[in-house]
């Protein structure tokens, strides 16, 4: 419809869009403008058609205007939308596609991560431009639409779908994005769909463990981090995590990664069961376990007796403890 295609409004929107797919989600007015405006006459410097609505003259101003180089760009908050940030560790890691399996199907990621291409939840996409995060976030930017895809639960959903396609591929194992559940032993990928087929293996001869690993690791900062992954206290911090997160830190036992079920342990003696009651509110402590008989001097249920006063229970209303 000519009315809405031509309408003043047309330019800036479609640019504020564009603009917060590609460099930053809370663009200037000045930025806006110089979009609109190679979106609006077809020409940006010497790119473009002359031509209203030609995307070539439109993308170069996103990507070539001032703005958009300045170094400050590289502060800003800018959050990649979870879609992204599923695909970022499948393309750099190399995802392999199973003997004989079919397509890798991405399965209900609108459930999990509140995102999934070609399936927005509302005419209006999956959020609004101007939509800016609560709290410490939303102090640090006017805007990130992003943000509002990410609550709790979709946070959890990426991290673990994430997860399992590292440890096991992409099945529906643990919270993973595949749709099948053939295969649930880690680094075992033959029934999975697919998997992540990057590997640096040790070459002792040409290198050491030290060097290698420095290797690895800048590799791995390069493809899911462009590099920027931080040095220093804030790495040392993040190996810790990792480090207190694994089995070897939370238990003294030497950690056997196998296959096989743990077997039984085989009790020698006989065992008795100890019953445990929770109270949401109060109880008289006293009368939980009370002495009934005793072999000494002291009678106990009558110094009991004293000291409950009226809570005391008699020793008709008491069930005897045998053993």
């Amino acid at each position: 419809m000519p009315c809405l295609r031509y309408h003043d409004n047309t330019a800036p929107f479609i640019g504020i869009h564009l603009i917060q797919g590609f460099t930053t989600s809370h663009p200037t007015p000045t930025y806006v403008r110089a979009v609109g405006t190679g979106f609006r006459e077809g020409k940006y410097g010497n790119f473009g058609s002359r031509k209203y609505g030609h995307l070539e003259s439109t993308m170069v101003a996103i990507l070539l205007e001032p703005e958009a180089c300045s170094a400050i760009l590289i502060a800003d908050p800018f959050l990649r939308e979870p879609l992204l940030r599923v695909m970022a560790p499948m393309r750099s890691m190399e995802l392999k596609q199973a003997e004989g399996q079919p397509i890798a199907h991405l399965n209900d990621m609108n459930t999990k991560i509140g995102m999934m291409a070609h399936s927005f939840t509302t005419v209006f996409s999956f959020s609004l431009p101007e939509y800016t995060p609560h709290g410490s976030a939303g102090d640090a930017t006017p805007a990130s639409p992003e943000s509002q895809i990410m609550d709790v639960p979709k946070t959890v959903g990426l991290l673990n779908g994430i997860f399992s396609l590292i440890k096991h591929g992409l099945s529906n194992f643990n919270g993973g994005f595949g749709s099948n559940w053939k295969s649930c032993n880690k680094g075992d990928f033959d029934v999975t769909n697919s998997y992540l087929s990057f590997s640096r293996p040790l070459n002792s001869i040409t290198t050491t463990q030290d060097d290698h690993a420095d290797a690895v690791i800048g590799e791995l900062s390069t493809l899911l981090t462009s590099g920027r992954l931080s040095c220093g206290d804030s790495a040392l911090r993040l190996a810790q995590q990792l480090i207190v997160s694994s089995p070897e830190f939370h238990t003294t036992n030497t950690v056997i990664s196998e296959a096989s079920l743990r077997p039984l342990y085989q009790q020698a003696l006989p065992t008795r069961p100890l019953s445990m009651s929770c109270f949401t509110g109060g109880c008289v402590s006293y009368n939980m376990l009370v002495p009934h008989t005793c072999t000494g001097t002291k009678d106990m249920h009558a110094k009991y007796t004293r000291v409950c006063e009226e809570t005391a229970i008699k020793k008709e209303g008491l069930r005897v403890l045998e053993g």
